[in-house]
């Protein structure tokens, strides 16, 4: 072999010095195509819900509209998010900022965060207000695009119920909800867990309370498809039950045990049978107007509560009348 061949034999071939940076480019540009094509089919996917939502009569709408996020997640941004129900009668919700992330690996499951306050009206009456420091949820989506999971974190939540000038705060609180799967098959009912920690009321005057619930919404697959106040009225027709597998309220020695199941007749009354059971309530049974109740004291024994006809039973004694809840 001639030293000429010799020396082309041993010179490395420069090819492979741009080998990687090739590859990394081309990488870079699969990503930005990918999260442009992901984007836009994400953009012209909320276009179609909320025009589908619109031919409900549930109207949606951003002041402004961002996308953001490349290359691994999808942001959207909306700023004075609002929502406007127009069956009558009319519900209005306004929000400042909402903001939605999922990751392009799994866009099923997306994280929203809200800043308040947030400001719901009926008939451009003002009926419910809320602030808070931090609210956060996550929000798992079926292959029909419909939520089958939520989980809502909130701190330094407020609340007032502007129509009568009650309110009520926590330092934390979680709510979380499921659709109860029957078989590998979901249902229209819906499986609830919620916690608070630190609850005052202007309903339970005193020291802040811990509370903290779980059960069964049988037909609470309406209020997934929320029309406003109307949704209630649906749901009650649907002929829908609360099942409470827990209820517990504790503020100091006293509690307050809650197990049954509940419904709403014809005039928008409860009826069903809870289990009560209950000590230290004298002082909170008065405030509200039910002293007969003050002489429940004592946690070991359980009494059956039988919501029926107008009527609020202890066995076959009438305890209290009943008015519509809405």
């Amino acid at each position: 072999m001639t030293e000429n061949q010799l020396k082309k034999k041993g010179r490395p071939s420069r090819l492979r010095l741009y080998i990687a940076p090739a590859l990394l480019l081309l990488l870079s540009l699969a990503f930005s195509v990918g999260w442009v094509f992901v984007s836009n089919r994400v953009e012209a996917h909320l276009d179609r819900l909320i025009a589908d939502e619109a031919s409900k009569g549930r109207l949606w709408s951003c002041g402004a509209r961002k996308f953001a996020g490349f290359p691994f997640r999808i942001e959207v941004e909306c700023l004075d998010a609002r929502l406007k129900v127009t069956n009558e009668p009319n519900f209005d919700v306004k929000l400042p900022r909402m903001i939605a992330v999922a990751q392009i690996y799994d866009p099923s499951l997306v994280i929203v965060e809200a800043d308040g306050p947030l400001s719901a009206a009926q008939s451009d009456k003002p009926i419910i207000s809320a602030s808070w420091t931090t609210l956060r949820s996550s929000l798992h989506m079926q292959a029909d695009r419909m939520p089958d999971r939520l989980a809502l974190v909130s701190e330094g939540l407020k609340i007032k119920y502007e129509a009568r000038g009650q309110s009520a705060a926590m330092t934390k609180g979680e709510l979380h909800l499921r659709v109860k799967p029957a078989d590998k098959t979901p249902t229209n009912d819906l499986e609830f867990a919620v916690q608070a920690e630190a609850l005052s009321s202007d309903m339970m005057p005193g020291a802040p309370a811990n509370f903290e619930t779980a059960g069964i919404f049988e037909q609470g697959i309406e209020f997934l498809k929320f029309k406003g106040p109307e949704t209630i009225d649906i749901w009650r027709r649907a002929n829908g039950r609360l099942i409470l597998q827990s209820f517990l309220v504790s503020r100091g020695d006293q509690s307050l045990d809650l197990k049954g199941t509940l419904g709403l007749d014809e005039q928008r009354r409860l009826t069903g049978q809870i289990e009560f059971a209950g000590k230290g309530l004298d002082d909170f049974f008065k405030s509200a107007g039910f002293s007969k109740f003050s002489a429940l004291q004592t946690a070991s024994v359980k009494v059956p509560l039988i919501f029926v006809n107008g009527y609020l039973l202890l066995g076959p004694f009438k305890m209290a009348e009943l008015r519509p809840l809405y």
